[in-house]
């Protein structure tokens, strides 16, 4: 999926996917917001990070505190585990400009 992740646009089981409602809730205001691509990198890119950090339920506290504000998820430089999800993953506000792109590792 990190090779190619806009496949998870069309993927037929793409729901099951989603760990938690907190990150189906994300996908939803990512394509919403911006290029369907960016949503695809940004959103593989977290399901990698809940998956590699074993973070997925700080993962998904600090998604629905992101999205509660109306901001945006944006991957940063994925840092070592001590430095925990909320670090790793940044708010965008919605009113910024396009999504920059996911760095993954």
């Amino acid at each position: 999926m990190r090779a190619k992740p806009q496949a998870i646009a069309n993927l037929t089981y793409r729901d099951a996917l989603f760990p938690r409602t907190e990150y189906r809730r994300c996908w939803d205001a990512l394509t919403a917001a911006g290029p369907l691509r960016q949503a695809c990198r940004i959103m593989v890119g977290l399901l990698w990070l809940a998956h590699d950090q074993t973070c997925e339920a700080e993962l998904a506290a600090a998604l629905s505190a992101i999205l509660a504000r109306g901001e945006l998820p944006v991957l940063g430089n994925c840092a070592p585990a001590s430095r925990g999800p909320k670090a790793m993953v940044g708010p965008m506000s919605r009113s910024a400009s396009p999504l920059p792109a996911a760095t993954m590792t």
